[in-house]
């Protein structure tokens, strides 16, 4: 992803906005492994992993001859991971803070046209526990990038 694509800033976005949450502690773009998920200090828990597909073009729009917009959505899920003590009681809480964070800005600070959040499964891994959030970013973009 270029480093200034607008994809690579709504995922930037994205992080800054988790980041600051004050119930997450940790922040990354990549999914961690299993060891690193076992290896993981409590002090570093609850921790999100924001990582992404390629966007999925819905909608082209002609604007001068040879050019055009697309609208596409970008899909993104975000994996939670918190201590397995008192499970649904800090799931719930946990959802709820980021749901309020995310859709705060449904725009993307003008990135984008819409965020819509879709939570998911939640499972149990030795003494931590998973939970996935599907989120889309739906945007608009010259055919030309992404």
């Amino acid at each position: 992803m270029a480093s200034n694509s607008i994809t690579e800033q709504i995922v930037q976005d994205i992080v800054t906005t988790l980041e600051a949450v004050e119930s997450i502690k940790t922040v990354a773009r990549e999914w961690p492994t299993m060891d690193e998920l076992k290896r993981t200090p409590i002090t570093q828990l609850p921790k999100v992993a924001v990582v992404h597909d390629l966007p999925a073009p819905i909608d082209v729009t002609p604007t001068t001859p040879g050019q055009s917009r697309s609208m596409s959505d970008f899909p993104l899920t975000l994996f939670l991971y918190f201590q397995s003590a008192t499970k649904s009681k800090t799931a719930i809480s946990l959802v709820d803070d980021m749901w309020a964070a995310l859709l705060a800005d449904r725009q993307r600070g003008g990135l984008a046209m819409d965020t819509t959040i879709k939570p998911r499964a939640m499972g149990d891994f030795s003494h931590i526990v998973a939970c996935k959030i599907d989120v889309t970013v739906r945007f608009l973009h010259a055919n030309t990038s992404i």
